[in-house]
């Protein structure tokens, strides 16, 4: 299980850790503290179990980072000193509302209310959510030919020729995505049967040509091999 606690109060923070760590029953991969909602954000986008999340952040308010994960299939718990927002919160879907102080037995029967993710390995994504417009929208694996990354995004590219923008992470996708996708730079994720060339430019520079995309699209040194084995050894 991958934990984030997202809570400005250093020392509430690792009283918190402190908690989950000495809890039994619990198999804990990882804890992650971040202080303000911009590297929960971040945090958030790498992927995770479980939120422990403070309503107010410096400033800003926990809810509004809520809000923007609404789709994301990680559970939250709120952990907070006002008692008085615990209506709103359940309409978010949380799964308990802790009000500090809270002891270690009123922690214990919040996590208890969380599914515990299997041990074995997450199956691989079959849908990645995306904001169309105004909408949350569902977008299979099997439309996507084209990843790449676009600063705290990743840009998708659809077979019917379309572009979208979704909030994961390059480095979450690459572990999610079925096998006949494969990183071949730091920013770009391709379903292999799209690739239609391969090519070396001056300098030991390598580029690869993508059905229905315009401009190539890098290749990393590392990577070049391996595509080169996946596609066979000869021309494409």
């Amino acid at each position: 299980m991958k934990v984030v606690i997202l809570e400005d109060e250093p020392v509430a923070a690792r009283q918190l850790e402190k908690m989950l760590r000495r809890m039994d029953g619990l198999n804990i991969s990882s804890i992650s503290i971040c202080d303000n909602a911009r590297d929960g954000r971040e945090k958030i986008k790498e992927g995770l179990d479980l939120l422990f999340l403070d309503l107010n952040l410096r400033g800003e308010a926990g809810f509004d980072v809520l809000k923007e994960f609404l789709s994301e299939p990680f559970e939250t718990i709120i952990t907070t000193a006002y008692p008085d927002h615990a209506l709103e919160a359940f309409q978010y879907g949380v799964r308990d509302y802790l009000v500090k102080p809270f002891s270690g037995e009123r922690l214990h029967q919040a996590v208890s209310r969380v599914p515990m993710p299997e041990p074995y390995e997450s199956p691989a994504l079959m849908n990645i959510m995306v904001k169309d417009r105004e909408t949350i929208i569902p977008v299979s694996v099997d439309d996507i030919k084209l990843i790449r990354s676009a600063g705290d995004y990743c840009e998708l590219y659809l077979v019917s020729g379309k572009q979208l923008l979704c909030s994961k992470r390059m480095d979450f996708l690459a572990h999610r995505l079925p096998d006949d996708f494969m990183r071949i730079h730091r920013t770009v994720i391709v379903r292999i049967t799209q690739i239609s060339g391969l090519k070396v430019e001056g300098g030991g520079r390598y580029f690869a040509t993508v059905h229905g995309v315009l401009e190539p699209v890098p290749v990393g040194r590392k990577y070049y091999k391996d595509i080169k084995a996946k596609l066979g050894d000869g021309e494409v």
